[in-house]
């Protein structure tokens, strides 16, 4: 079965990595003999996935570190502010009912 170039760039990635049909491998095996640059492609392909994935820099690890560590706080403080407000209204609701309550039974006497 012949293929184009551009098939077998597609089909390329598939093969590498086992996952293509018996009919792809087979196209994409015969257009390899007769493609100098497409084999040429394949090894490059094949080099490039070979090689492990560069880590994180530290720089940018700690620079990410510091930002999320500010975020939190920002966020702690936040809660902590919004814990506060629900206190007090929960507070000034007990007092008012409680002031209400005790003025209403001395007003009974």
């Amino acid at each position: 079965m012949n293929i184009t170039c551009d098939m077998a760039m597609d089909l390329m990635a598939l093969y590498k990595d086992r996952l293509a049909s018996d009919d792809s491998k087979r196209a994409v095996r015969e257009h390899l003999k007769n493609c100098p640059e497409c084999r040429r492609a394949y090894a490059q392909y094949s080099a490039d996935k070979a090689r492990p994935e560069t880590p994180p820099c530290t720089p940018a690890g700690e620079e990410l570190s510091q930002k999320y560590y500010k975020l939190a706080k920002h966020l702690h403080k936040q809660h902590l502010v919004s814990t506060a407000a629900v206190l007090a209204v929960v507070a000034v609701s007990i007092g008012a009912g409680a002031f209400c309550t005790i003025r209403m039974l001395g007003s009974r006497k």
